[in-house]
């Protein structure tokens, strides 16, 4: 159980991590969109939590851009500079579709059709956040879809 607060500290520094305890398991995704993956181990079994937390630093799973880094970023209370890029906004867009799947138990279709309502369009969808072409094709034109303009 030791090993359990230092999961919780790796994952804090990272913003393309999601730490969730509950029922037992503490489950890290890590990642985005389809390349994200999921690292689970009871929350009490401390080799387990070790060997996902090598993971996150060292092995597949570790930070490959230092500008990530929290203690470096534009996050409040420091006061940001300028607007923010593509690529962050893009980022943060995923974190957000990450947490919107995750709420849904894995069901993209909700997620999908929340997203359409929102205003992204499907080709959005498909090429930049790497939803399938037929779940996006479904959900914008099934008979609960929402009205695109």
């Amino acid at each position: 159980m030791k090993q359990l607060g230092n999961l919780a500290m790796v994952c804090a520094q990272r913003p393309e991590v999601l730490l969730q305890i509950h029922n037992g398991q503490a489950a890290v995704y890590a990642s985005a969109g389809p390349n994200r993956a999921v690292l689970a181990a009871a929350w009490d079994n401390d080799a387990e939590i070790n060997s996902i937390i090598h993971e996150l630093n060292f092995g597949k799973y570790a930070s490959k851009n230092p500008a990530e880094n929290p203690s470096e970023s534009c996050v409040p209370p420091k006061k940001c500079e300028g607007s923010i890029s593509g690529s962050r906004a893009v980022t943060l867009i995923n974190r957000l579709i990450d947490r919107m799947l995750n709420d849904e138990g894995g069901h993209v279709k909700p997620v999908i059709e929340a997203l359409l309502d929102m205003d992204f369009t499907s080709d959005e969808l498909i090429e930049e956040f790497h939803f399938s072409s037929s779940d996006v094709d479904e959900c914008a034109n099934g008979p609960d879809a929402p009205e695109l303009n």
